[in-house]
């Protein structure tokens, strides 16, 4: 899940979908600007955001959610369908200028090739840029990159983490590896005991992910290569800089951005879904003079600055001259429940479904027990005092979902799906939303 953040004016410097492909992300020609149209409507006492349905009686307050730029700064970087071609994220404008270049290099190499010579497309980028080594480490240095690119979803195909015994694809190590490919080899051992690299899981699958180690050592070459790109989002440029607020995903692991990936492409299967961005912003109450807070802080004690963001892992949009959001998206795994719960409080200000997307069953079952625990809902989750037992009696994730929000009126907008469930695709958009899509359709009107 991405943390909340400050921006400054982060409505201004409108981008373009020239601008997208400047980032490294081709743009569907079917995209669209939204229509220029008022983004917040009056009734009687309170004004209302179109897209969202959040309310307030300060008009400023609803500007803030869901400014038309950059609502169409996050169109422009969407997917409308699960083939349109994009793949990962947008690079992010402050990217060292020399590493945007060599992604985007590898990424119209990419393009010009077939999904069996993926790989080696990308090598031969990484090694064209690399400087010359004369010792057996240039299978490793390689093999790193690699991991680099695959935890910046850039890769199309990896990380292997579907079917992984019947996957034709070869591995990045199986590649590297390769006889007279490069010098030396990438072993086990090396793996596990460099600090270039750590490890993750998606399910059944463990996958790699580069280190902060990593950047550091290769931040500064012979020939300028220079690979300093996570960006922490609890210290950002000024907001007017950034065009597009898509830079989170850099700084998260592979277990993390694939999911994210796979639940913003699931969820563009739904019919009703127009299209799908990630991640997604959306300004968070401001506290002004003679208006009560809508919502807990993130930080208790701190009050939101007047500028503030939420920003989400996903979100799914339906209609299309004047989009209305209807989901949400979390993916999770160890988070601040205080965090967690006030994002998901503010969701249910909207009109929108929050789906939030778990490693497994178990950690659904853990993560309602940590609500409970930390006193942090109105109402009991659970009858007994065992709410993990109570919810693993449960005979299914749907089943669930409802006794949550039935016993829950604050949470009954949440809808938990797992990793497994995407992955192996049991279930649907529509399994998981059924009809709740429809009531959503009237914000526009």
């Amino acid at each position: 899940m991405i943390p909340p953040v400050s921006s400054n004016n982060y409505d201004n410097n409108n981008a373009t979908i020239d601008e997208a492909n400047k980032m490294g992300l081709e743009s569907d020609n079917n995209q669209y600007q939204l229509n220029d149209y008022q983004p917040v409507s009056k009734n009687e006492n309170e004004w209302t955001c179109r897209v969202c349905g959040f309310g307030s009686p300060n008009k400023s307050v609803v500007e803030n959610c869901h400014p038309v730029s950059q609502l169409d700064r996050e169109r422009n970087t969407a997917i409308t369908n699960t083939e349109n071609g994009h793949v990962g994220f947008v690079f992010p404008p402050q990217m060292e200028s020399s590493t945007k270049d060599l992604l985007e290099e590898i990424r119209a190499a990419i393009r010009q090739t077939s999904e069996a010579t993926v790989l080696s497309a990308a090598a031969d980028v990484i090694v064209r840029h690399l400087p010359a080594r004369s010792d057996e480490r240039q299978a490793f240095d390689v093999f790193t990159h690699l991991i680099w690119l695959q935890q910046y979803q850039i890769l199309p195909g990896y990380p292997i983490f579907r079917n992984i015994t019947e996957s034709e694809r070869v591995s990045i190590q199986e590649f590297c590896n390769a006889e007279g490919r490069f010098n030396g080899s990438v072993t086990e051992a090396q793996i596990r005991e460099s600090n270039l690299l750590k490890e993750g899981r998606i399910y059944r699958a463990k996958v790699l992910s580069v280190t902060q180690a990593f950047f550091d050592q290769f931040k500064h070459t012979d020939n300028g290569f220079n690979l300093l790109s996570k960006w922490e989002m609890s210290n950002p440029p000024q907001w007017a800089e950034i065009e597009f607020p898509m830079s989170v995903p850099f700084a998260q692991p592979t277990s993390h951005n694939t999911i994210v990936c796979e639940a913003r492409n699931w969820l563009a299967t739904h019919p009703v879904i127009d299209w799908a961005c990630a991640p997604h912003v959306i300004g968070s109450p401001q506290v002004t003079e003679g208006e009560t807070k809508t919502q807990s802080p993130p930080n208790p004690g701190k009050e939101p600055s007047a500028d503030s963001i939420y920003m989400f892992d996903f979100a799914g949009f339906t209609g299309e001259s004047r989009s209305n959001i209807a989901v949400i998206g979390c993916v999770v795994a160890d988070e601040d429940n205080r965090e967690l719960v006030t994002k998901l409080k503010h969701i249910r200000a909207t009109t929108a479904v929050a789906l939030v997307v778990v490693p497994n069953r178990k950690a659904i079952h853990k993560l309602i027990y940590q609500f409970d625990a930390d006193e942090l809902l109105a109402t009991p989750a659970a009858p007994v005092e065992d709410t993990k037992e109570y919810y693993a009696r449960q005979p299914s994730i749907q089943a669930v979902n409802n006794e949550l929000t039935t016993r829950v009126p604050e949470l009954d907008h949440i809808k938990f799906v797992t990793a497994k469930q995407l992955i192996d695709e049991i279930v649907t958009p529509v399994d998981v939303f059924s009809d709740q899509f429809r009531e959503n359709s009237s914000v526009s009107e």
